[in-house]
């Protein structure tokens, strides 16, 4: 009987997959796959894409590959609803994979929702086999690219000649209002 109760689960499971550009560290096999905090599925597969797929152009080889199992059960609205077509259409409609952490334990799981900014689909390299989701980037990733971007900006920056226009604003309004001291006093 458990034999037969897990192929049954097996069978009932539709495939999807994504991929990601940096770590995946704390990803395993057997993660959750959750959709705004519930868990709709499982990885099934971590792997590179190069590995994955034929005559995949070497900057897209090393793009981690990973499976997931969804449970077509939560993947729908309605009893009647197919379940595949319902996430097909999220998907299109704006939902991104992320890889996100649980908690202190150093494990992770992929987390669906649908990003608060507007993503472009970008066009991948293979011809995927299964559903594919695009990935959105961790909420670290955004921020460490924010605070990049921030460093960045300063460090082309010429303090110098920054702090040298401050000092002549500063000058010029202290002689403005000098003249208009001297302006009222006349009077």
């Amino acid at each position: 009987l458990v034999y037969l109760g897990g192929m049954r689960d097996k069978r009932d499971e539709f495939f999807v997959e994504t991929y990601f550009l940096n770590s995946v560290s704390g990803l395993d096999v057997g993660s959750a796959v959750n959709y705004r905090g519930v868990k709709m599925g499982s990885v099934k597969k971590i792997s590179f894409v190069g590995a994955e797929y034929d005559n995949v152009p070497p900057r897209d080889g090393r793009n981690i590959y990973v499976l997931m199992a969804m449970d077509p059960k939560l993947c729908r609205r309605s009893s009647n609803e197919d379940p595949v077509k319902t996430l097909q259409r999220m998907i299109d409609n704006g939902l991104r994979a992320t890889v996100s952490a649980s908690g202190i334990t150093g494990l992770s799981h992929i987390e669906m929702n649908f990003p608060k900014i507007e993503m472009q689909d970008v066009r991948v390299s293979w011809e995927p086999k299964h559903m594919l989701m695009h990935p959105a980037p961790s909420m670290l990733e955004s921020v460490s690219d924010g605070l990049t971007k921030v460093l960045d900006q300063i460090n082309q920056m010429d303090l110098a000649v920054a702090w040298s226009n401050v000092m002549d604003a500063t000058k010029g309004a202290a002689e403005m209002c000098g003249n208009v001291n001297a302006l009222v006093e006349t009077e």
